[in-house]
Order: C-alpha cells, then structure tokens, then sequence
C-alpha cells in the first residue's frame, strides 16, 4: 500500500510525489529451455503531476531473479509463471 507521508518528490518535475503501487509486470526471458514468459508485481513509483513512473531497488531485484534464475522463490510475488520451448 501506498503512504503518502512517505512519498518522494519527484526526480524529473520536481513538483509531484511519487506514491510507490504494486504493478504487474509482463516479460520474457531466454534460458536454456526456451523462452520462460513472467508476471511479477512489483513496486512502481508514479508521480501525481507528471505521470512519470520509477522504478525502485526492490522492483530491480525481482526482474534481475527472473532474469538471472528463471523464477523468483517467493511465490508471494509471482502472479503467473510459463515456461515454453520455442
């Protein structure tokens, strides 16, 4: 959930705050079996004037475990997971 005393200003507009959502996240990934097709939710900033989205640390982290692992094990977090041989 998002707070708004914790919300950042923004980096880009420097007038809005950036409230940080859970957003899900569609991608595919090469391995070694064939494309694996990813949803993750992750945390997305969005600032309430520009509509600029940022994208955090902990966002980064989940994308690079599917990236590097090919899942990420926390099942919390992953909305759906394929893996398909292409």
């Amino acid at each position: 959930m998002s707070d708004l005393h914790d919300a950042q200003q923004c980096d880009f507009c420097k007038k809005g705050r950036v409230i940080t959502r859970k957003q899900q996240l569609a991608f595919r990934q090469w391995t070694n079996r064939g494309y694996v097709h990813c949803r993750a939710e992750v945390p997305i900033g969005l600032c309430d004037h520009c509509g600029s989205k940022h994208w955090s640390q902990e966002a980064e982290a989940i994308v690079e475990r599917f990236a590097v692992n090919g899942f990420v094990p926390e099942p919390v977090r992953v909305a759906h997971l394929v893996a398909s041989a292409l």
